[in-house]
This record gives C-alpha cells, structure tokens and sequence, in this order.
C-alpha cells in the first residue's frame, strides 16, 4: 500500500495536521488545557497552534509535537516517498517505558 502523498507545500500540510489534531481532541472530549496541561504546553501556545495563528511559535517544535501526539493518544510515523522503507510507527506507551 502506498503512503498519502503529502502537499508540496508544508503550510498546507501544517494547516492539514493541526485540523486534524484537533478534531481528535474533540473526538476524545479534551478540553485545550486538559491537553495543554498533559503535553506540557502553554495553554495559549496550544489555542495558537490549533488556530493556525501566524509568526513566531505558531507551529510546534519536534518534542512539543510528539507530547501533543502523545497525549491524544497518536502514534507519529514517518514516511518517506518509498514507502517500503517507511519506519514502524513509534508506539507512544512503549516510547515511555523506554525513555524511564
């Protein structure tokens, strides 16, 4: 099976992931600073984020996105455009028992 391609462009793939990140947070019944609070992040920085605000800290960082991912319960995988050497998806539970 092959991966979605993703959009050319990263702000539209930006724009794509942060919709979806919080339809699933919805989808979970979270509140914004129920995931703010569990992620470690701002409750500001989270609403701006979800926003899609613009400038400076409008988009995550790597580990604020994993934490983010984490807590809404999303395994993060990375594709490539080959998508036999895609990576195994990184199992959040086991990513934790790893890193005590």
């Amino acid at each position: 099976m092959m991966a979605a391609r993703s959009p050319a462009n990263p702000l539209i793939a930006w724009n794509r992931l942060r919709i979806q990140l919080r339809q699933r947070r919805i989808a979970l019944g979270l509140r914004q600073i129920d995931v703010a609070y569990q992620a470690a992040i701002g409750l500001r920085t989270l609403e701006r984020w979800e926003a899609g605000g613009r400038g400076s800290g409008a988009e995550p960082g790597a580990f604020a996105l994993f934490r983010w991912c984490f807590v809404l319960k999303i395994d993060l995988v990375a594709v490539t455009p080959d998508a036999e050497d895609a990576t195994p998806p990184i199992n959040a539970d086991r990513a934790l028992e790893v890193a005590r």
